[in-house]
């Protein structure tokens, strides 16, 4: 019975990753990608449909045949909510997005805090389940080291050495996912190029150290202490060098720091972004050999990645989460 469980569990899971695409199927496409029986595909829809799940949306043009149904996921089955934290000259700025299923945005609203403590964060979470209770699950992106859930560092001086997630346990029923900032911006530009295994991410912020996020082999590389891509922590150049170099030759310092980031990891594509103007990055007269030089990405807009990767974590969690419970 167990195992039979299990693989109810499993094959729901092989066609909610179909569905949570946002994109429209038919049974006949359902099982060419999962490799079910059509008679089972079925039976997983009807429970989907009752469960209201997804939704019958159309029939697809006829070729001469029997017209297959469509089917889509009902965007409003799970609401997701994105916390997108940030810290600059300006202050502590909070981004607050609500999306559906199909990633489209409910709604969306920036406010800049003088300090950045944990009570704004409630603020923020209390005031968008109340605009919208369908929210299913809170993605947090975090500018600083996050360990399960406890905020080693963070550029929101008021959240530091906190149990974020136990804290939040208090304002909200809704399971939270904290990542780091830069963790979820790889994870968005490896959606963007699902063909390369080894790539990374780096941001050089104006003022303090530089971030990154690796992958390797597909998989995101936290590290022990999740401390992986603290780029401000490769010897070369002292913590008080580098706020140095910042304002005198920041080019200087980026490019140490992806070189190095290249000769350990050995990607195959470094992205990169700075908040300062001016910047250049190049390995063309580096130490590296050419045959083992990853390619240069500019990042044109770092927050639309970190958004891919917190819709990415969310829709992940969900996949998993609606499998046990069925």
């Amino acid at each position: 019975m167990a195992k039979t469980e299990t693989l109810k569990q499993e094959n729901l899971r092989m066609i909610r990753s179909c569905f949570y695409d946002g994109k429209v199927h038919t049974r006949n496409e359902l099982a060419e990608q999962t490799h079910l029986s059509h008679a089972g595909i079925l039976n997983y829809l009807k429970e989907m449909m009752e469960n209201h799940e997804i939704l019958c949306c159309g029939e697809e043009t006829s070729t001469g045949g029997r017209r297959s149904k469509q089917y889509q996921v009902n965007p409003d089955f799970h609401h997701l909510g994105f916390l997108l934290l940030s810290a600059g000259k300006d202050g502590c700025a909070a981004e607050r997005d609500i999306l559906n299923l199909h990633g489209n945005l409910i709604s969306g609203k920036r406010t800049v805090y003088a300090e950045g403590t944990l009570e704004e964060v409630f603020h923020e979470i209390r005031e968008a389940e109340y605009e919208d209770p369908a929210i299913s699950i809170w993605v947090l992106s975090i500018p600083g080291i996050c360990r399960d859930g406890y905020a080693e560092t963070c550029d929101w001086e008021g959240l530091a050495g906190k149990d974020l997630k136990s804290e939040l346990k208090t304002v909200s029923s809704r399971p939270f996912l904290l990542e780091n900032d830069m963790n979820l911006a790889v994870m968005g530009l490896a959606s963007l190029h699902p063909e390369v295994s080894d790539l990374a991410a780096v941001y050089q912020p104006s003022a303090k150290g530089t971030g990154c996020g690796i992958i390797l082999s597909h998989h995101l590389c936290r590290g022990y202490a999740s401390a992986a891509g603290e780029l401000q922590y490769l010897p070369g150049f002292s913590l008080k060098d580098q706020a140095e170099l910042l304002k005198t030759d920041p080019s200087r310092l980026l490019n140490f720091q992806i070189q190095a980031l290249g000769a350990v990891m050995n990607p195959e594509l470094i992205g990169w972004c700075s908040a300062l103007e001016g910047v250049s990055v190049s390995l063309e007269d580096s130490s590296l050999p050419e045959e083992i030089r990853p390619s240069l990405e500019v990042i044109r807009d770092l927050y639309a990645l970190i958004r891919i990767g917190m819709r990415k974590l969310s829709i992940e969690y969900l996949l998993k989460e609606n499998s046990e419970e069925m």
